[in-house]
């Protein structure tokens, strides 16, 4: 009997299924009253698992006072199992197959992304990556804290061959006093300077949206003549951090006349 039982779970029938069903075997043309003493189960339990085997096909109802059930023959319903539990296999390790393409592509298309972090200790590293970034960008956004953003650094930008392309779109934040700042680049075309209302806790740049770099400068008087710590990164989630870093900072920057360079 409980082997039996066992099978049709395994197959799977619930244990109330199998075990009325069973017992349908033994009593042939049964009432509800019958089974639900055979199978130990309250006659409340039994209606709705006669109308789910009916619907299985397992069992046939025979209209009367009081109505009478069926059962098909065993082997036909190991059968029946059988094929249903192939089916559901089947469907399974379809499923799996694709899931598991769907990862390893998944995979792949990460690794092609090449996402790193790096940490840049000391100027000279400093300096080389900033010249390859700076060369290579449409738009630069960064926030510099200088206590005086001077006519020293246009000169600076030369001397270490810091150069931009001509269509380059840069926009500058510094909490630097506007009358200390005489940088005549940004007088030119697709450069934009603003104020920091405040002092700025740390220097950030962006390139193309794509790339971005958080720096600590041992001296803020001349940031290209000191020992520098940069994380620099073009994973996704640091550069849209420091993206809306700077646009917030922007949004809240003052823009004021810069002085002429006499």
């Amino acid at each position: 009997m409980e082997e039996i039982i066992q099978s049709l779970t395994d197959l799977g029938l619930t244990s109330l299924q199998a075990r009325v069903l069973y017992n349908l075997q033994k009593l042939d043309n049964s009432t509800v009253k019958s089974i639900s003493k055979a199978s130990d189960v309250h006659r409340q339990q039994i209606y709705p698992v006669l109308t789910e085997l009916q619907k299985m096909g397992f069992i046939q109802k025979q209209l009367g006072r009081p109505n009478k059930y069926k059962s098909l023959a065993l082997d036909h319903i190991f059968t029946v199992l059988l094929e249903n539990k192939a089916k559901w296999m089947a469907d399974i390790k379809q499923k799996t197959s694709e899931l598991t393409k769907k990862i390893n592509t998944e995979r792949k298309e990460s690794d092609n992304d090449e996402y790193s972090f790096r940490l840049i200790n000391g100027k000279a590293q400093f300096k080389h990556e900033l010249r390859d970034w700076s060369q290579n960008a449409h738009t630069i956004d960064m926030v510099i804290k200088f206590d005086a953003l001077s006519k020293h650094l246009e000169t600076e930008l030369e001397a270490n061959k810091i150069k931009h392309r001509d269509d380059v779109k840069y926009r500058l934040i510094t909490d630097a006093a506007p009358e200390n700042s005489l940088v005549t680049k940004c007088n030119k075309k697709g450069y934009k300077i603003k104020f920091s209302t405040f002092n700025i806790p740390v220097e950030i740049a962006v390139f193309n949206n794509s790339r971005a770099h958080l720096a600590i400068f041992s001296s803020r008087d001349n940031v290209y003549s000191t020992d520098v710590a940069c994380l620099t990164s073009n994973h996704p989630c640091f550069v849209a951090m420091l993206q809306s870093y700077f646009e917030t900072l922007w949004k809240a920057a003052k823009p004021k006349k810069l002085k002429k360079e006499e």
